[in-house]
Protein backbone atom coordinates (compact mmCIF):
# COMPACT_ATOMS: atom_id res chain seq x y z
CA UNK A 1 0.00 0.00 0.00
CA UNK A 2 1.57 3.50 -1.02
CA UNK A 3 -0.46 6.13 0.77
CA UNK A 4 -0.13 9.84 -1.22
CA UNK A 5 0.70 12.83 1.27
CA UNK A 6 -3.10 14.34 1.99
CA UNK A 7 -4.15 17.15 4.60
CA UNK A 8 -6.96 17.79 6.84
CA UNK A 9 -8.26 20.06 9.62
CA UNK A 10 -9.67 17.79 12.82
CA UNK A 11 -10.41 19.18 16.37
CA UNK A 12 -8.19 17.92 19.21
CA UNK A 13 -9.01 18.54 23.17
CA UNK A 14 -6.19 20.65 24.31
CA UNK A 15 -4.93 18.05 27.06
CA UNK A 16 -3.83 15.90 23.43
CA UNK A 17 -2.24 19.12 22.57
CA UNK A 18 -0.74 19.75 25.26
CA UNK A 19 0.69 16.55 25.53
CA UNK A 20 3.22 17.14 22.05
CA UNK A 21 3.49 21.05 22.65
CA UNK A 22 3.33 22.48 26.24
CA UNK A 23 4.40 26.06 24.70
CA UNK A 24 0.75 26.19 22.67
CA UNK A 25 -1.39 26.16 25.72
CA UNK A 26 -1.70 30.03 25.66
CA UNK A 27 -3.29 29.72 22.06
CA UNK A 28 -5.82 27.32 23.05
CA UNK A 29 -7.49 28.77 25.01
CA UNK A 30 -10.57 32.08 23.85
CA UNK A 31 -12.80 33.31 26.15
CA UNK A 32 -16.03 33.54 24.79
CA UNK A 33 -16.75 37.23 24.14
CA UNK A 34 -21.18 37.94 23.90
CA UNK A 35 -21.75 38.81 19.96
CA UNK A 36 -25.02 40.62 18.83
CA UNK A 37 -27.36 37.92 17.01
CA UNK A 38 -25.28 34.91 18.11
CA UNK A 39 -26.85 31.36 19.02
CA UNK A 40 -27.68 31.65 22.88
CA UNK A 41 -24.80 29.66 24.43
CA UNK A 42 -23.44 28.96 28.28
CA UNK A 43 -20.36 28.54 26.98
CA UNK A 44 -17.36 31.18 28.12
CA UNK A 45 -14.56 29.23 27.23
CA UNK A 46 -13.72 27.47 24.20
CA UNK A 47 -10.26 25.33 25.03
CA UNK A 48 -10.10 22.37 22.33
CA UNK A 49 -7.78 22.75 19.69
CA UNK A 50 -8.41 23.16 15.75
CA UNK A 51 -5.10 21.80 14.18
CA UNK A 52 -4.30 21.91 10.33
CA UNK A 53 -2.69 17.92 9.76
CA UNK A 54 -0.65 16.84 7.02
CA UNK A 55 0.15 12.87 6.25
CA UNK A 56 3.20 12.75 4.06
CA UNK A 57 4.69 8.86 3.78
CA UNK A 58 8.40 8.15 4.32
CA UNK A 59 9.61 5.83 1.19
CA UNK A 60 12.26 3.65 1.12
CA UNK A 61 14.78 3.21 -1.90
CA UNK A 62 12.33 0.61 -3.36
CA UNK A 63 9.51 3.09 -2.75
CA UNK A 64 7.74 0.94 -0.40
CA UNK A 65 6.38 3.49 2.64
CA UNK A 66 8.54 2.99 5.71
CA UNK A 67 6.64 5.16 7.45
CA UNK A 68 3.90 8.12 8.15
CA UNK A 69 5.12 11.76 8.74
CA UNK A 70 2.47 13.76 10.28
CA UNK A 71 2.72 17.38 11.06
CA UNK A 72 0.27 19.80 12.32
CA UNK A 73 -0.37 23.67 12.83
CA UNK A 74 -2.51 25.19 15.73
CA UNK A 75 -4.96 27.42 14.01
CA UNK A 76 -6.25 28.82 17.27
CA UNK A 77 -5.52 32.64 17.23
CA UNK A 78 -2.69 31.80 14.35
CA UNK A 79 -2.28 35.31 12.85
CA UNK A 80 -0.40 35.12 10.62
CA UNK A 81 -2.27 32.33 8.87
CA UNK A 82 -5.21 34.35 8.78
CA UNK A 83 -3.48 37.87 7.44
CA UNK A 84 -1.90 36.02 4.45
CA UNK A 85 -5.24 34.34 3.69
CA UNK A 86 -6.66 38.37 3.66
CA UNK A 87 -3.31 39.29 1.28
CA UNK A 88 -4.09 36.25 -1.09
CA UNK A 89 -8.03 37.55 -1.45
CA UNK A 90 -8.05 40.60 -1.13
CA UNK A 91 -4.17 42.33 -2.62
CA UNK A 92 -3.81 45.87 -2.68
CA UNK A 93 -6.22 48.02 -4.85
CA UNK A 94 -9.11 44.79 -5.28
CA UNK A 95 -11.07 47.19 -2.76
CA UNK A 96 -12.95 50.54 -3.60
CA UNK A 97 -11.34 52.87 -1.01
CA UNK A 98 -12.26 53.12 2.76
CA UNK A 99 -13.58 49.11 2.28
CA UNK A 100 -11.35 46.32 3.69
CA UNK A 101 -11.48 42.93 3.34
CA UNK A 102 -11.46 40.55 6.50
CA UNK A 103 -10.45 36.68 6.54
CA UNK A 104 -11.82 34.45 9.78
CA UNK A 105 -11.62 30.48 11.11
CA UNK A 106 -14.33 29.12 13.02
CA UNK A 107 -13.89 26.64 15.46
CA UNK A 108 -17.69 25.74 15.13
CA UNK A 109 -19.18 29.18 15.55
CA UNK A 110 -16.43 30.89 17.07
CA UNK A 111 -14.08 32.90 15.47
CA UNK A 112 -10.81 31.30 16.56
CA UNK A 113 -8.01 33.18 14.14
CA UNK A 114 -9.40 36.43 12.61
CA UNK A 115 -8.63 39.97 11.19
CA UNK A 116 -12.05 41.48 11.88
CA UNK A 117 -11.51 44.40 14.36
CA UNK A 118 -13.54 45.49 17.51
CA UNK A 119 -12.44 48.73 19.22
CA UNK A 120 -9.31 49.67 19.85
CA UNK A 121 -7.87 47.75 16.81
CA UNK A 122 -8.77 44.39 19.12
CA UNK A 123 -8.82 41.25 16.94
CA UNK A 124 -12.33 39.85 17.32
CA UNK A 125 -10.41 36.30 18.54
CA UNK A 126 -13.49 34.78 20.61
CA UNK A 127 -16.76 35.94 19.11
CA UNK A 128 -19.64 34.13 17.20
CA UNK A 129 -21.01 34.34 14.06
CA UNK A 130 -24.83 35.00 13.87
CA UNK A 131 -27.60 32.61 14.09
CA UNK A 132 -28.53 32.76 10.64
CA UNK A 133 -25.26 32.07 9.23
CA UNK A 134 -24.38 29.15 11.87
CA UNK A 135 -27.95 27.58 10.94
CA UNK A 136 -27.21 27.78 7.26
CA UNK A 137 -23.23 27.04 6.84
CA UNK A 138 -23.06 24.31 9.94
CA UNK A 139 -26.96 23.29 10.33
CA UNK A 140 -27.42 23.13 6.61
CA UNK A 141 -23.94 22.34 5.23
CA UNK A 142 -24.47 25.18 2.75
CA UNK A 143 -22.41 27.77 1.20
CA UNK A 144 -23.29 31.58 2.31
CA UNK A 145 -22.84 33.93 0.01
CA UNK A 146 -24.87 37.25 0.84
CA UNK A 147 -24.60 40.08 3.44
CA UNK A 148 -24.11 39.26 7.12
CA UNK A 149 -23.59 41.04 10.09
CA UNK A 150 -19.95 40.67 11.54
CA UNK A 151 -19.25 41.17 14.90
CA UNK A 152 -20.35 45.24 14.53
CA UNK A 153 -20.71 46.28 11.49
CA UNK A 154 -22.28 44.93 8.21
CA UNK A 155 -20.20 42.70 5.36
CA UNK A 156 -20.67 41.23 2.05
CA UNK A 157 -19.56 37.84 3.32
CA UNK A 158 -18.88 34.16 2.02
CA UNK A 159 -18.71 31.11 4.28
CA UNK A 160 -17.64 28.49 3.61
CA UNK A 161 -17.83 25.08 6.25
CA UNK A 162 -14.92 23.22 7.41
CA UNK A 163 -15.29 18.96 7.47
CA UNK A 164 -13.42 16.96 9.23
CA UNK A 165 -11.88 13.56 7.98
CA UNK A 166 -15.18 12.00 8.84
CA UNK A 167 -17.07 14.77 6.66
CA UNK A 168 -18.23 15.90 9.99
CA UNK A 169 -18.67 20.18 9.77
CA UNK A 170 -16.30 21.86 12.53
CA UNK A 171 -15.92 25.21 11.47
CA UNK A 172 -16.08 27.65 9.01
CA UNK A 173 -14.10 29.80 6.82
CA UNK A 174 -14.61 33.35 6.29
CA UNK A 175 -14.17 36.13 3.68
CA UNK A 176 -15.79 39.33 3.43
CA UNK A 177 -15.28 42.89 2.53
CA UNK A 178 -16.68 45.78 4.03
CA UNK A 179 -20.57 46.64 3.17
CA UNK A 180 -20.45 51.13 4.19
CA UNK A 181 -18.18 52.32 1.37
CA UNK A 182 -20.18 50.55 -1.41
CA UNK A 183 -23.33 51.54 0.50
CA UNK A 184 -22.10 54.76 0.11
CA UNK A 185 -21.03 53.93 -3.17
CA UNK A 186 -24.83 52.84 -4.11
CA UNK A 187 -26.54 55.88 -2.10
CA UNK A 188 -24.27 58.14 -4.43
CA UNK A 189 -25.15 56.68 -7.56
CA UNK A 190 -28.83 56.67 -6.35
CA UNK A 191 -28.34 60.06 -5.39
CA UNK A 192 -26.86 60.94 -8.64
CA UNK A 193 -29.35 59.19 -10.77
CA UNK A 194 -32.64 60.52 -8.56
CA UNK A 195 -30.46 63.92 -9.17
CA UNK A 196 -30.72 63.49 -13.18
CA UNK A 197 -34.22 62.10 -12.79
CA UNK A 198 -35.37 65.19 -10.54
CA UNK A 199 -33.08 67.66 -13.36
CA UNK A 200 -34.71 65.66 -16.52
CA UNK A 201 -37.82 66.07 -14.93
CA UNK A 202 -37.09 69.94 -14.24
CA UNK A 203 -35.91 70.34 -18.06
CA UNK A 204 -38.99 68.42 -18.93
CA UNK A 205 -41.03 70.46 -16.88
CA UNK A 206 -39.66 73.74 -18.08
CA UNK A 207 -39.68 72.54 -21.37
CA UNK A 208 -43.75 71.51 -21.02
CA UNK A 209 -44.04 74.60 -19.53
CA UNK A 210 -42.71 76.91 -22.67
CA UNK A 211 -44.89 74.11 -24.99
CA UNK A 212 -47.89 74.56 -23.08
CA UNK A 213 -47.20 78.60 -23.25
CA UNK A 214 -46.71 78.49 -26.63
CA UNK A 215 -50.17 76.38 -26.65
CA UNK A 216 -52.04 78.61 -24.04
CA UNK A 217 -50.58 81.83 -24.84
CA UNK A 218 -52.42 82.47 -28.38
CA UNK A 219 -55.61 80.77 -26.18
CA UNK A 220 -55.67 83.79 -24.06
CA UNK A 221 -54.79 86.10 -26.17
CA UNK A 222 -57.91 84.91 -28.18
CA UNK A 223 -59.65 84.91 -25.08
CA UNK A 224 -58.94 88.53 -24.19
CA UNK A 225 -59.48 89.93 -27.74
CA UNK A 226 -62.97 88.04 -27.99
CA UNK A 227 -63.48 89.96 -24.13
CA UNK A 228 -62.41 93.32 -25.74
CA UNK A 229 -64.59 92.81 -28.43
CA UNK A 230 -67.46 91.84 -26.59
CA UNK A 231 -66.60 95.21 -24.48
CA UNK A 232 -67.23 96.91 -27.75
CA UNK A 233 -63.53 97.53 -29.05
CA UNK A 234 -64.35 96.76 -32.52
CA UNK A 235 -60.40 97.11 -33.39
CA UNK A 236 -59.19 94.59 -30.77
CA UNK A 237 -57.03 91.75 -32.75
CA UNK A 238 -54.50 88.41 -31.41
CA UNK A 239 -52.03 90.36 -33.48
CA UNK A 240 -48.72 88.03 -34.74
CA UNK A 241 -48.11 84.61 -32.93
CA UNK A 242 -44.89 83.10 -32.21
CA UNK A 243 -46.74 79.74 -32.95
CA UNK A 244 -46.88 78.38 -36.11
CA UNK A 245 -48.98 75.20 -35.64
CA UNK A 246 -52.84 75.31 -35.33
CA UNK A 247 -53.40 77.40 -32.55
CA UNK A 248 -51.25 79.43 -34.30
CA UNK A 249 -53.41 79.38 -37.64
CA UNK A 250 -56.42 79.21 -35.08
CA UNK A 251 -55.47 82.94 -33.84
CA UNK A 252 -54.44 84.33 -37.69
CA UNK A 253 -57.93 83.11 -38.72
CA UNK A 254 -59.70 84.82 -35.66
CA UNK A 255 -58.39 87.82 -36.39
CA UNK A 256 -59.43 87.20 -40.19
CA UNK A 257 -62.44 86.43 -38.94
CA UNK A 258 -62.69 89.89 -37.05
CA UNK A 259 -61.51 91.85 -39.88
CA UNK A 260 -64.67 90.50 -41.94
CA UNK A 261 -66.90 91.26 -38.91
CA UNK A 262 -65.53 94.98 -38.53
CA UNK A 263 -66.02 95.20 -42.36
CA UNK A 264 -69.43 93.86 -42.13
CA UNK A 265 -70.18 96.17 -39.72
CA UNK A 266 -69.27 99.19 -41.00
CA UNK A 267 -70.88 98.88 -44.08
CA UNK A 268 -73.90 97.85 -42.20
CA UNK A 269 -73.18 101.28 -39.83
CA UNK A 270 -72.95 103.04 -43.39
CA UNK A 271 -76.23 101.97 -44.89
CA UNK A 272 -77.72 102.35 -41.11
CA UNK A 273 -77.17 105.99 -41.73
CA UNK A 274 -78.11 106.19 -45.01
CA UNK A 275 -81.29 104.40 -44.47
CA UNK A 276 -81.55 107.33 -40.91
CA UNK A 277 -80.91 109.84 -43.63
CA UNK A 278 -83.38 108.76 -46.13
CA UNK A 279 -85.93 108.27 -42.92
CA UNK A 280 -85.25 112.16 -41.82
CA UNK A 281 -85.86 113.31 -45.43
CA UNK A 282 -88.88 111.39 -45.33
CA UNK A 283 -90.16 112.26 -42.00
CA UNK A 284 -89.78 115.99 -43.25
CA UNK A 285 -91.86 115.40 -46.66
CA UNK A 286 -94.08 113.48 -44.39
CA UNK A 287 -94.35 116.38 -41.65
CA UNK A 288 -94.76 119.16 -44.56
CA UNK A 289 -97.45 116.72 -46.44
CA UNK A 290 -99.31 116.57 -42.77
CA UNK A 291 -98.78 119.98 -42.47
CA UNK A 292 -100.84 120.59 -45.85
CA UNK A 293 -102.92 118.09 -45.55
CA UNK A 294 -103.96 119.70 -42.07
CA UNK A 295 -103.82 123.55 -43.52
CA UNK A 296 -105.96 121.72 -46.25
CA UNK A 297 -108.14 119.58 -43.49
CA UNK A 298 -108.54 123.75 -41.51
CA UNK A 299 -109.54 125.31 -44.81
CA UNK A 300 -111.93 122.96 -45.86
CA UNK A 301 -113.54 122.28 -42.05
CA UNK A 302 -113.60 126.60 -42.44
CA UNK A 303 -115.27 126.27 -45.74
CA UNK A 304 -117.65 123.36 -44.09
CA UNK A 305 -118.37 125.82 -41.37
CA UNK A 306 -118.64 129.06 -43.77
CA UNK A 307 -121.08 127.12 -46.12
CA UNK A 308 -122.53 125.81 -43.16
CA UNK A 309 -123.57 129.35 -41.65
CA UNK A 310 -124.37 130.34 -45.13
CA UNK A 311 -126.94 127.71 -45.11
CA UNK A 312 -128.18 128.52 -41.42
CA UNK A 313 -127.94 132.62 -42.15
CA UNK A 314 -130.03 131.68 -45.35
CA UNK A 315 -132.44 129.25 -43.38
CA UNK A 316 -132.19 132.35 -40.68
CA UNK A 317 -132.85 135.10 -43.41
CA UNK A 318 -136.11 133.14 -44.64
CA UNK A 319 -137.59 132.54 -41.13
CA UNK A 320 -136.49 136.73 -40.57
CA UNK A 321 -137.99 137.61 -44.04
CA UNK A 322 -141.50 135.93 -44.00
CA UNK A 323 -142.22 138.00 -40.49
CA UNK A 324 -140.44 141.11 -41.80
CA UNK A 325 -142.84 140.98 -44.71
CA UNK A 326 -145.87 141.13 -42.88
CA UNK A 327 -144.61 144.00 -40.70
CA UNK A 328 -143.87 145.56 -43.63
CA UNK A 329 -147.32 145.53 -45.41
CA UNK A 330 -149.04 145.90 -41.87
CA UNK A 331 -146.51 148.98 -41.92
CA UNK A 332 -148.09 150.11 -45.52
CA UNK A 333 -151.66 148.87 -44.62
CA UNK A 334 -151.70 150.97 -41.58
CA UNK A 335 -150.44 154.04 -43.16
CA UNK A 336 -153.34 153.73 -46.06
CA UNK A 337 -155.66 153.19 -43.12
CA UNK A 338 -155.04 156.30 -41.19
CA UNK A 339 -153.87 158.40 -43.63
CA UNK A 340 -153.79 162.20 -42.12
CA UNK A 341 -154.26 160.09 -38.86
CA UNK A 342 -150.59 158.73 -39.08
CA UNK A 343 -148.81 162.06 -38.34
CA UNK A 344 -148.47 161.40 -35.01
CA UNK A 345 -146.72 158.33 -34.86
CA UNK A 346 -144.91 159.07 -38.26
CA UNK A 347 -141.25 159.20 -36.58
CA UNK A 348 -141.97 156.03 -35.15
CA UNK A 349 -143.37 154.32 -38.22
CA UNK A 350 -140.20 155.14 -40.41
CA UNK A 351 -138.46 153.71 -37.52
CA UNK A 352 -140.20 150.57 -38.17
CA UNK A 353 -139.18 150.91 -41.56
CA UNK A 354 -135.29 151.70 -41.09
CA UNK A 355 -135.84 148.25 -39.20
CA UNK A 356 -137.26 146.14 -41.46
CA UNK A 357 -135.21 147.28 -44.43
CA UNK A 358 -132.05 146.37 -41.99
Amino acid sequence: MNPSPRASVTLLQADALLAMAPDLAPRIRIPLIATRGAAPTERQIEDRAMVLLSTVPVRGADGETLALLRGGVLLNQNLPLIDHINRIVYPNGSLPLGSHGTATLFMDDVRITTNVRLFQDRRAIGTRVSQAVRDAVLGRGDTWLDRAFVVNDWYVSAYEPLRDDAGNRIGMLYVGYLEQPFRLVKYTMLGVIVGIFLLVMVLAALFSLRWARSIFKPLELMNRTIARVEAGDAGARVGPVRARDEVGALASHLDQLLDVIDDKTRALQRWADELDAKVVERTRDLAASNAALQQTQRQLVKSEKLAAIGQIAASVAHEINNPIAVIQGNLDLMRESLGAHAAPVDAELRLLDQQVDR
